[in-house]
């Protein structure tokens, strides 16, 4: 007879068909943004959707922001897992909230190529991998549409923001990017895993736009 291997989900450890069980996928499904409860340019909390007041008064260099999950147990740790363990199986589940939950808007409409979020050539030695370029491959076959190479954007190498307090992160961050690649008149469409404060995504953005981009938006798999 042959030998049947089982798969063991990631967050409860029991049998389970994937790398996730249902009952484990449902718990994350709560945590899914919803279009009426959130900003479309920020991803913060809005009533019915709007435009929230900040962004009125001081609108983002990004035409809109799309966050497909809440921060909340169990991303946090998965999301920890993989970044620092390397496990493709984790992949799978993040690319499950993409697919899940996308944007509102339509990235092939809206955008004509899709760039990761940068990491430091540095940080990506520490790694070994840069999660984001996963994402970013996920995005790209989802959708049909081209993926920059990695060495588009150079990023210099800091303390990582997730360290530092909010007013930190904006001093951090300034004037880290540096656009290599020929970005002009294009629509490009950010890929991150996270977002915190959106100073990162906001300096990525600008120095884009600064570089002769046309618009920009921007996919996150979590809003913190």
């Amino acid at each position: 007879m042959p030998i049947l291997h089982h798969k063991t989900c990631l967050l409860c450890h029991f049998q389970a068909a994937s790398n996730i069980c249902e009952g484990c996928l449902n718990d994350i499904r709560r945590l899914y943004q919803r279009t009426e409860h959130v900003c479309p340019q920020c991803a913060q909390f809005s009533m019915n959707g709007a435009i929230c007041g900040k962004c009125q008064l001081s609108p983002p260099p990004y035409q809109k922001l799309w966050a497909c999950a809440q921060y909340h147990a169990p991303l946090p740790n998965l999301l920890h897992e993989w970044k620092h363990t390397q496990r493709s199986e984790f992949t799978s589940i993040f690319a499950t909230i993409l697919r899940e939950n996308p944007p509102p808007w339509q990235p092939e409409k809206h955008c004509d190529a899709i760039l990761a979020m940068p990491i430091s050539r540095e940080r990506r030695l520490m790694r070994g991998f840069n999660q984001c370029d996963d994402l970013a491959h996920i995005i790209t076959q989802h959708y049909k549409l081209p993926l920059l190479p990695n060495n588009t954007v150079f990023r210099q190498h800091k303390p990582p923001q997730s360290s530092l307090k909010a007013a930190e992160r904006a001093t951090n961050i300034q004037n880290v990017f540096q656009v290599n690649g020929d970005v002009k008149n294009c629509k490009l469409l950010i890929i991150d895993d996270v977002m915190t404060t959106g100073a990162t995504i906001a300096e990525l953005a600008q120095t884009l736009l600064n570089s002769g981009a046309s618009e920009i938006y921007a996919y996150v798999v979590m809003r913190n």
